[in-house]
């Protein structure tokens, strides 16, 4: 049986540039099933990442409805929408948005201060143990490669245990080889805790490696069956 984990009902999304009207959705309506991955793909400037933002409450639809997990996020004002988005969702970005003054094991425990949960210390070093950096808990970002970093910012989005995973060009930043260890590292630990996972990119090559692949292409989410 198969749970609809986010639905997107009738969104369209304008922005509005001096006098003009600029239209990234129109009548946009996608369901995505919990434990799922799927990847969204599309030409610069079509929309993916604002599709991320819509979902996550970052920013809201012009006209429709975004459903989390059985919450209404179009009607909750932004201090729920933060919170709700802090405790379900986690982000991984293409830039890391790790913090330079503070330590990897730092940096992976902030989400669960953020939530006021619990310190889970065993959790994340065991986290870190599963992707290889156990021994660089107390290293500061600076002293990471870029493959690393990113490892970390996917520890860091798994530690309060959300039930989905946004990642907006998780692996633009890095080579080739890199790039696929890390899509690789992330479809494990989501399939290992059966979480929803939603991956923004560029390359087809890294897209197969989803459930599901959309296109961003006239307004629209078009389900890509090449």
């Amino acid at each position: 049986m198969t749970s609809e984990i986010i639905q997107l009902k009738n969104i369209s999304k304008v922005y509005h540039e001096g006098g003009d009207q600029h239209a990234i959705f129109n009548q946009l309506s996608v369901n995505f099933i919990q434990g799922q991955t799927s990847a969204i793909i599309g030409r610069s400037g079509s929309g993916k990442s604002t599709l991320l933002n819509l979902i996550s409450g970052i920013d809201l639809p012009t006209s429709g409805e975004v459903i989390v997990n059985g919450n209404r996020m179009t009607r909750l004002d932004e201090s729920n929408r933060t919170k709700l988005r802090r405790k379900e969702i986690g982000f991984i970005f293409q830039a890391f948005n790790l913090i330079p003054t503070l330590t990897v094991l730092e940096n992976i425990l902030l989400p669960l201060e953020l939530n006021h949960y619990d310190k889970k210390t065993d959790e994340a070093i065991e986290l870190l143990n599963q992707v290889g950096l156990a021994n660089r808990y107390n290293s500061f970002p600076d002293r990471l490669s870029g493959g690393e970093q990113q490892r970390i910012a996917i520890v860091r989005a798994l530690i309060h245990e959300p039930k989905i995973v946004l990642a907006d060009e998780p692996t633009g930043n890095l080579d080739t080889k890199t790039a696929e260890t890390i899509l690789q590292l992330l479809e494990e630990l989501i399939c290992d805790k059966n979480l929803t996972l939603i991956l923004v990119t560029h390359s087809m090559e890294m897209a197969q490696l989803a459930d599901l692949i959309y296109e961003v292409r006239d307004n629209q989410l078009m389900l890509n069956s090449g």
